[in-house]
């Protein structure tokens, strides 16, 4: 049985070509691909700003060392590889070990 018919996957079509992600890891286009890295770091200081407004302050904490953990790797996808060591500070680096720890436990 299917839990989702092919019917209710092509009403959500605009949703899902809503952002091409792989234009964000190819560098054909520099103007788009710096586009596209500001309309994601946008929408990161989006949602860490919607965070703000959680009533419990550890629930909030929580929230935030996970968007720091998920934007820490995307930045790693993103940097060449010999910039990743000298553009992660510590706090970054203890976000990234954080997330993926709680993602495998998880999982």
């Amino acid at each position: 049985a299917h839990l989702v018919g092919s019917c209710e996957l092509s009403s959500c079509a605009s949703v899902f070509s809503g952002f091409d992600e792989g234009q964000l890891f190819q560098r054909h286009n520099d103007h788009t691909w710096w586009s596209l890295k500001r309309q994601f770091k946008a929408v990161f200081q989006n949602i860490t700003a919607i965070t703000d407004c959680v009533p419990c302050q550890q629930c909030r904490l929580h929230f935030k060392l996970q968007l720091q953990g998920i934007g820490t790797a995307l930045k790693w996808l993103l940097l060449p590889p010999e910039l990743i060591a000298r553009a992660t500070p510590r706090d970054e680096l203890v976000a990234l070990v954080n997330t993926l720890r709680k993602f495998s436990r998880a999982i």
